[in-house]
């Protein structure tokens, strides 16, 4: 049973897969918001997975906007999106180029202020996350 339905998360997530977030996303996303963050997480890595499912219980007072790994494995998102019941605007392939600094690292958590990216930070996750969050949108 676990299997079939592991199979039909896979190709719902391949076939029905939201559009990825590309430049314009994220251009709109910075005229609509001032300030906020975008989360680039990978179902590879245990401890990106939980980070997201954390994000979607906090209230931090600005806008966080989660993305997914385009090269994530379709199968193994499935698995990681059923397991920490992550809604599906979190599922959305991260295509836009200003969410990387050349090398392509994940989790990388990206600030913007004032309509323009502020700072992008791999690997940031936790109390760190937050705390650098509130230093830097105030």
């Amino acid at each position: 049973m676990r299997m079939m339905l592991a199979m039909i998360l896979q190709f719902l997530l391949v076939h029905a897969a939201p559009t990825g977030f590309a430049d314009q996303h994220f251009s709109e996303l910075l005229d609509k918001n001032p300030k906020g963050l975008v989360y680039v997480w990978t179902p590879h890595m245990e401890e990106s997975a939980k980070e997201v499912a954390a994000l979607a219980q906090a209230q931090l007072g600005y806008p966080v906007t989660v993305l997914v790994d385009p090269q994530a494995e379709p199968r193994v998102l499935a698995e990681v999106a059923q397991k920490y019941k992550l809604p599906a605007e979190y599922l959305r392939p991260a295509l836009a180029r200003q969410l990387y600094d050349g090398e392509r690292q994940f989790p990388v958590t990206v600030f913007y202020l004032h309509r323009k990216v502020r700072l992008r930070i791999p690997g940031l996750q936790g109390p760190e996350l937050k705390e650098t969050a509130q230093l830097l949108l105030r």
